[in-house]
């Protein structure tokens, strides 16, 4: 899977939209009749519509989308302190979610979660899916899996493993947030038995314990991504403490950042804090990617900064380049930029690279980009480019980043360029034999950090 998949799948869960397939499909379930009734505070018989334009004192000149919710919550409350029972929440979830302002809306369910029992909670899951769909829906589902694991983890679990394709993820993904942020040390035990879903979908599930973690203990979150044995996991997990890290700030997070010494958490680290800088000040993100030029886990952060930068203007783009130090950072910022020159005119990229860069590892690595930008259209344009190469070593990886993404398309041309440029069996069934996903997609890598569509690494 590649990582713009993954982290599409993260943004809709973080953004409350946990419910694929049948939770955003309207059923056909009436709605509660109005004389529906509940047990108010004092233990009396409350209508539900009886008081809603009788609002308290307290109320008295407050925004609309405020007033009357104090009067709404007193009607819904039992007079013992007791939950409500899930034919009381029933009707309290009718109010709420034929309430026509969105944000009072909003603010009536999020309040009546603090009442939410393993009990109650299949209740307003099927009133949200009797009554809303599309994306009003998303405004509630993410809440719902995130305080339902918090009271009823395990319930949660399961009610999500009923779910098929995204819906299981992303209900997973979510409620095992709210569990982990409650009882971290149940949640981890859930997923470390879990025998259900495929590593991705796993992955997935982790995401959603780590930041559930996060958010109530960074210490703890920390030493359990730095435990995780696999790197590209370990990068992206990072991601996933940085997201709480920004919270403070850019500089909190970079100076967090610095005191990292494993090398692949710094690589989510950086990523992460340079694409928040840039979406928010670019000038700050450029700055930020030179004062770390010398350190090699900040190349894939250089690599997806300045191919944005790129995209806009490929010119400025090799001028940032240019001054940076040499090292990976500065491989990595050529090689992206004219990734982002081929896109935007692969011809004009070709001719600066021939009319302006001398043979060496700023070429190579500017040749490398320009290869992996034609590989799906003109893969063999792009295999005539990686041959001018001079490193050998960085010509083999571009001829494998090229037939990777090219191999369908033309089998019989990817196995004759190998076959005659050397390579052993083992060489070339490395590209016949990888996995559907990896061809388009470069496996997992680099991520763009939080908030970017979830891909630094587009994969293509």
């Amino acid at each position: 899977m590649k990582p713009s998949s993954i982290h599409l799948v993260w943004t809709l869960v973080t953004a409350g939209a946990f419910a694929g397939g049948m939770y955003l499909q309207k059923s056909q379930t009436p709605a509660t009749p109005k004389n529906a009734t509940v047990v108010n505070k004092a233990g009396a018989s409350a209508s539900q519509g009886a008081s809603s334009t009788a609002n308290s004192k307290a109320d008295a000149g407050a925004p609309d989308s405020i007033s009357g919710i104090k009067e709404f919550m007193e009607r819904f409350r039992n007079a013992d302190g007791s939950p409500l029972s899930p034919a009381q929440m029933k009707v309290a979830m009718s109010e709420i979610l034929t309430e026509s302002d969105p944000v009072k809306s909003s603010l009536m369910f999020a309040m009546m979660l603090d009442q939410l029992t393993g009990e109650n909670a299949p209740t307003v899951l099927a009133e949200i899916k009797a009554r809303v769909a599309g994306f009003e829906g998303m405004r509630y589902f993410g809440l719902l899996a995130y305080k339902w694991g918090s009271v009823d983890g395990a319930g949660a679990m399961a009610e999500a493993a009923t779910q098929e394709g995204p819906a299981k993820m992303m209900t997973s993904a979510a409620a095992i947030a709210g569990w982990a942020a409650k009882d971290p040390a149940a949640a981890k035990a859930w997923l470390a038995s879990s025998k259900d879903g495929n590593e991705w979908e796993k992955g997935i599930m982790e995401r959603g314990l780590v930041s559930g973690m996060a958010r109530n203990d960074p210490a703890a979150a920390q030493a359990y991504v730095a435990s995780i044995k696999d790197e590209g996991q370990r990068t992206r997990m990072t991601q996933v403490l940085l997201e709480e890290k920004l919270k403070q700030g850019t500089d909190a997070a970079a100076a967090w950042a610095a005191g990292l010494t494993d090398p692949q958490m710094k690589r989510g680290a950086y990523e992460s804090i340079a694409d928040q800088m840039y979406r928010n000040d670019p000038a700050k993100g450029l700055e930020f990617i030179k004062a770390n030029a010398g350190d090699p886990e900040a190349a894939t952060a250089a690599g997806n900064m300045v191919r944005r930068l790129g995209e806009k203007d490929p010119k400025e783009a090799v001028a940032f380049s240019q001054a940076l130090p040499e090292g990976a950072v500065r491989a990595s910022s050529f090689e992206q930029t004219f990734r982002a020159y081929s896109d935007k005119d692969a011809e004009a990229a070709g001719i600066y690279i021939n009319s302006n860069m001398k043979t060496g590892s700023d070429r190579d690595s500017a040749i490398r980009g320009l290869a992996r930008g034609l590989s799906r259209s003109e893969p063999e344009a792009a295999l005539t480019w990686v041959d001018a190469i001079t490193d050998p070593a960085v010509q083999f990886e571009s001829a494998q980043e090229v037939l990777k993404r090219s191999y369908r398309a033309n089998p019989d041309g990817a196995v004759a360029y190998m076959t005659t440029k050397g390579w052993t069996q083992e060489q070339q069934d490395a590209i016949i034999n990888q996995p559907p996903d990896q061809g388009p997609g470069g496996g997992f890598g680099g991520g763009g950090g939080p908030g970017r569509f979830f891909g630094g690494g587009s994969g293509r």
